[in-house]
């Protein structure tokens, strides 16, 4: 059985997702044995965003910020060689592929909301939902017993589709997911010797602006929170 240690770090798309999920939801950890159980777990924003993070490799994804800007730096200061590059970007296609994502055939669980009322008629708008969002939904389901704190839904399942609607507000998966075509291609070409200097950081520059995106901390220095 694993546990929970007292210090854990987490990434800021993790921690805002599960601090938006708390506002809604209480979450008490389930009791008894049952597959994966966490000893020591609790209902804070710190294993929440743990569960989180598990479940959408959403960590590993925030670490890969400051390694691209690393290189960025190196590529200006002539320090790198082209194994080095095939290694980093491999490590991003390798993080990247470890996101949930649907397959060819799968058809994603779509939420509706309406726009507000100062926008015009309240015409319902579809979202679909990402794997990644669905993927946090069903470990936090399994970790937890979810409640709303008003207004429940009629069916468990709607419920479910609610919580990854929210999850989906901080998370942003999908748009990191997007960098994957970008860097399996570049890695080809640096592989190959075809890749320029200036396509490089080209490459990196996109990558970099691509995972932009994510939530950051207040400190845009920190990629990743120790919570306690």
């Amino acid at each position: 059985m694993r546990e929970m240690t007292k210090v854990h770090r987490v990434s800021a798309a993790a921690l805002t997702a599960a601090r938006e999920v708390l506002k809604r939801y209480q979450l008490v950890p389930r009791p008894g044995d049952f597959p994966g159980r966490v000893n020591g777990m609790t209902a804070g924003e710190a294993h929440v965003a743990i569960v989180i993070d598990y479940a959408t490799n959403a960590f590993k994804v925030a670490l890969l910020r400051p390694e691209i800007f690393y290189w960025q730096v190196a590529l200006r200061s002539r320090r790198v060689d082209p194994v080095q590059i095939v290694n980093f970007l491999k490590k991003v296609v390798d993080t990247l592929a470890e996101v949930p994502q649907y397959g060819p055939r799968d058809r994603p669980p779509v939420a509706y909301w309406e726009y507000p009322v100062d926008f015009g008629p309240g015409i319902p708008h579809q979202m679909p939902l990402s794997k990644s969002a669905m993927e946090a939904t069903r470990y936090l389901w399994h970790y937890y017993q979810i409640s709303p704190y008003a207004n429940p839904l009629p069916t468990e399942e709607a419920e479910r589709i609610i919580l990854a609607q929210i999850i989906e507000a901080g998370l942003g998966m999908d748009r990191a997911v997007s960098a994957a075509p970008l860097a399996q291609f570049y890695l080809e070409r640096v592989k190959e010797g075809q890749a320029t200097e200036k396509e490089i950081r080209k490459c990196f520059r996109k990558l970099g602006i691509i995972l932009a995106y994510l939530p950051t901390f207040s400190d845009l220095r920190e990629e990743t929170m120790l919570l306690t």
